[in-house]
């Protein structure tokens, strides 16, 4: 499993909700769009834990996911 990064909007943020594994690495001009980083030894470790199922270690899978945590407009960014 590797790092990935996103940028995605997401119109209501609180990030003492988001699971340990996200990060919230940056905000744009809006307020709304974030930078994204998922933390894979941590995601391993929700995995393993049940805490989190992904299908595939993928940037689709990952922006599925991310979509089901009300981020929109998510894109995978190669930083």
């Amino acid at each position: 499993m590797e790092h990935y990064y996103f940028w995605a909007d997401h119109q209501s943020l609180d990030e003492s909700k988001l699971p340990e594994y996200l990060s919230i690495l940056g905000a744009g001009e809006q307020g709304r769009s974030y930078e994204v980083c998922i933390a894979s030894r941590l995601a391993l470790t929700a995995i393993a834990a049940g805490d989190l199922t992904i299908n595939e270690d993928t940037p689709d899978s990952w922006k599925a996911h991310l979509e089901s945590l009300g981020f929109t407009n998510v894109l995978h960014s190669s930083t």
